[in-house]
């Protein structure tokens, strides 16, 4: 599979954009699709970026099994497909509020599996760049 890595959020300031540039250079290591998203706030849902759900998840919606530090969230997809826009909805809160994640961290997404949707999940928190 080929590696991609979007930034969702643009209106960071340099310091943020700097450091989303050296963890997307790190993370080109890994030979799967990952999406990279800085936390922006403790919402009930998480956008996934149009150029990595088009490609590589259904355009329907779906559970979603999160995996992350050996324990697995179920997590509801859905998407508008008049927009073109996927989120990540019911389970999403409980994911955030189990993992602590905060305002500037980092979530990364590695897709493990298609067919049974799952994605693994690296946390960055803020206090480490």
């Amino acid at each position: 599979m080929k590696y991609e890595c979007y930034n969702l959020l643009t209106h960071f300031h340099i310091s943020k954009q700097s450091t989303t540039i050296s963890i997307a250079k790190l993370v080109k290591s890994f030979n799967c699709n990952v999406f990279l998203t800085f936390c922006s706030s403790c919402k009930i849902y998480q956008e996934l970026g149009i150029r990595f759900a088009a490609p590589h998840l259904p355009h329907r919606g779906q559970t979603v099994l999160l995996q992350c530090m050996k324990k697995v969230w179920e997590t509801k997809m859905v998407v508008r497909s008049g927009t073109r826009r996927w989120f990540l909805m019911g389970g999403w809160a409980t994911f955030v509020r189990d993992n602590g994640l905060r305002v500037g961290d980092i979530c990364l997404f590695e897709l493990k599996k298609k067919g049974e949707l799952t994605m693994k999940v690296h946390i960055i928190s803020r206090e480490q760049f």
